[in-house]
């Protein structure tokens, strides 16, 4: 399983680099994310649709189909 290393924590991610346990995400970790994936600093129209993303995670446990995030 891998693992990141992020402000002294390990976090565990699934096969699609997902964090295993949701309890662990901020809005740290979030933009550490990011960073990684060269985006830079989020900016308030990004996390708008994080933000949605998120809510529609926790609120049905699955992701949003991207028609709905369009």
């Amino acid at each position: 399983m891998p693992t990141v290393e992020f402000e002294g924590k390990t976090m565990d991610l699934d096969e699609d680099g997902f964090l295993q346990n949701p309890g662990l995400w901020s809005e740290t970790v979030a933009q550490y994310f990011a960073d990684q994936e060269g985006l830079g600093r989020l900016t308030d129209e990004h996390w708008k649709v994080v933000n949605m993303i998120r809510n529609y995670y926790l609120q049905f446990g699955v992701a949003p189909m991207i028609r709905k995030v369009v």
